[in-house]
């Protein structure tokens, strides 16, 4: 029990260094012609699905705080923005999201384990489409009062045209997702540990 219990922190510690150098630029966003896609996801996919919903959850948590970290240090220009609007609703919409995304995809991958077709692709898929969801809804409910009463300056524009986008950007994360998450988690699987009691 013990060694599982080290081979689970040290296997989401790992993890949590490379979802942290996966949300900071220059490495947090890939551009592909008018999209911008973010693989800080699938470590937490990996790590949801090898180790169950708590290391999806803190893993989910880590890449909250890196995100609200670029916000609270200007990294993101309209991070920023809606920090100075209000820092508990960019705090909720960075960190409360991801940790959910992490959670929930865990909870997913628990319930399909010894599903052989199933178990390792499903949750790499969810997670980054739950990213999506959960992120960009969050954002519009926030901060919905702020852009219908004009106080972002143009910035209902830019949601306009973020929100057109991410749709595209959702299918292409869950395609990466799915190839380069289901893969590393297929084998790491080997090595499964579990969540320690």
């Amino acid at each position: 029990m013990k060694s599982k219990r080290t081979l689970f922190i040290a296997q989401t510690a790992l993890l949590a260094a490379i979802v942290i150098l996966l949300s900071v630029p220059p490495f947090n966003l890939l551009r592909i012609g008018p999209f911008f896609i973010s693989f800080a996801p699938i470590p937490i996919v990996i790590g949801a699905i090898t180790s169950g919903k708590a290391s999806g959850a803190i893993l989910g948590t880590v890449f909250g705080l890196s995100s609200f970290m670029l916000c609270v240090t200007g990294a993101e220009p309209l991070g920023l923005m809606l920090f100075e609007i209000s820092p508990l609703k960019i705090f909720i919409v960075c960190v409360v999201t991801r940790f959910l995304m992490g959670f929930i995809t865990g909870v997913i991958a628990d319930a399909l384990r010894g599903k052989k077709n199933i178990q390792y692709l499903i949750p790499a898929i969810a997670g980054p489409i739950l990213n999506t969801i959960l992120f960009t809804s969050t954002l519009l409910l926030c901060f919905w009062g702020e852009m219908a009463d004009g106080k972002t300056q143009g910035i209902l524009n830019f949601f306009i045209v973020f929100f057109s986008f991410i749709t595209v950007n959702a299918v292409i994360e869950a395609l990466s997702s799915a190839f380069l998450g289901s893969g590393i988690a297929k084998a790491l699987s080997k090595v499964r540990i579990g969540v320690p009691k």
